[in-house]
C-alpha cells in the first residue's frame, strides 16, 4: 500500500512538471507571451494568459526588530537572498509581467506580530495546487520577474518558504538562523547556511531540486520528489530523516561523526561511507563509528539514497 502511494505522489508530480515544463517551452522557442490568448498541453483544459504587460519595479523594507520568523510565500518568480549589514529587511521585486487588465501586481512585506511575510499580491494561493491552478495561470506570467531579499546578519530567527514556483539562491552563511522550511515548492533551491549554525531543517512537499549546506541539528525531508543534495559541517548534528521520497538523495556528513542508521523499504538502494549493509531485502540498519547520538533514518523512498562522508 505504502508503495502504491508513493508511485501516485511520482505520477501527480510529474504531471505538474510536465505542464510548466510545456509553457516554458512556448517561451523559449520564440512564441511571445504577449500574443498568446489560449493555451492547451496534454488535454488540460483551454486557459487565457493576459493581455497586457507591465514594468514591477518595487522596493519595500522592515526593521527586524521583534521578528522571529520570515516567511516567503506565493511566489512564482526568481528569488535571490543575502546578507547584508542593514538592521532592515530590505525587499525588491523587478521586471516584467503579463497580466490581465482588471489585475495588478503588488509586493507585500507586512509585519504581523513577531512574524514578517512577504509575497507577491496575486490571486488566492494556498497549496501547490492552487500555484499551477487555471485561475492563477490566467492571471499572467511572471516569469521575468525577481525578487531581491537582504537579511541582516544579526538576524537569529526563521526562514520559511511557502508556495514557490521559481528558483531560489540563499546565501545566509554570515547569519545564524533557527531553522529553515521549505513547504509546497517546485523550483530549484539552493540554500547556503551558517558551517557554525545549529539549524532544524524541514522540507515537506517539494517537487524541485534542493541543495542545502551548513551546521544542523535536525534534517527531516517528506513527500519529496526532486534531487536533494545535504551537506552537514558540524557533527553535533542530531537526525536526519527522510520519509515517502522519490528523488536521488545524497547526504554529506564528517567522516568522523558517531551514530546509528535504520533505513527501510528502500527501492532505489542505500550506498554509504561507513560498511553498513543490508540486514533483509531493501532494509539496512547498523553503527556508524561505533555508535553515538546521530541518528540517520529513511523510510518508503524511491530514489538512491547515499551517506557518505563530507571531504570537506
Amino acid at each position: 500500500m505504502k508503495k502504491a502511494l508513493i508511485a501516485f505522489a511520482v505520477i501527480t508530480v510529474v504531471g505538474i512538471l510536465s505542464v510548466v515544463g510545456g509553457i516554458a517551452m512556448l517561451v523559449s522557442g520564440g512564441i511571445s507571451i504577449d500574443t498568446i490568448k489560449d493555451i492547451e498541453i496534454e488535454g488540460i483544459p483551454v486557459i487565457s494568459v493576459g493581455n497586457k504587460t507591465i514594468e514591477v519595479d518595487e522596493t519595500k523594507s522592515q526593521s527586524i526588530n521583534g521578528i522571529e520568523n520570515i516567511m516567503l510565500k506565493n511566489c512564482a518568480c526568481q528569488v535571490n537572498i543575502a546578507a547584508c549589514e542593514s538592521d532592515e529587511v530590505t525587499v525588491a521585486l523587478t521586471g516584467k509581467a503579463v497580466i490581465e487588465e482588471n489585475k495588478d501586481i503588488n509586493l507585500k512585506v507586512d509585519k504581523k506580530g513577531s512574524e514578517l511575510v512577504i509575497e507577491i499580491d496575486s490571486p488566492s494561493i494556498n497549496s501547490l495546487e492552487d500555484l499551477f491552478s487555471l485561475d492563477f495561470l490566467s492571471s499572467g506570467s511572471y516569469t521575468d520577474l525577481c525578487m531581491t531579499i537582504a537579511i541582516p546578519k544579526d538576524y537569529i530567527g526563521g526562514l520559511e518558504i511557502v508556495n514557490m514556483a521559481g528558483e531560489l539562491d540563499c546565501k545566509l552563511a554570515d547569519c545564524t538562523l533557527s531553522e529553515v522550511k521549505t513547504e509546497n515548492c517546485a523550483g530549484e533551491l539552493n540554500i547556503t547556511l551558517s558551517d557554525t549554525g545549529y539549524i532544524d531543517f524541514e522540507s515537506d512537499n517539494c517537487a524541485g531540486e534542493i541543495y542545502i549546506s551548513g551546521g544542523f541539528s535536525d534534517i527531516e525531508c517528506n513527500n519529496t520528489a526532486g534531487e536533494i543534495k545535504i551537506t552537514v559541517a558540524n557533527d553535533t548534528v542530531e537526525s536526519v530523516e527522510l520519509d515517502n521520497t522519490a528523488g536521488e538523495i545524497a547526504v554529506y556528513v564528517p567522516k568522523d561523526i558517531k551514530g546509528s542508521v535504520n533505513v527501510k523499504n528502500c527501492l532505489g538502494g542505500f550506498i554509504n561511507d561507513f560498511g553498513i549493509k543490508s540486514d533483509e531485502i531493501l532494509d539496512y540498519k547498523g553503527e556508524i563509528n561505533g555508535g553515538g547520538n546521530f541518528e540517520f533514518s529513511a523510510t518508503n523512498t524511491v530514489g538512491e539514497i547515499s551517506l557518505l562522508e563530507n571531504a570537506a
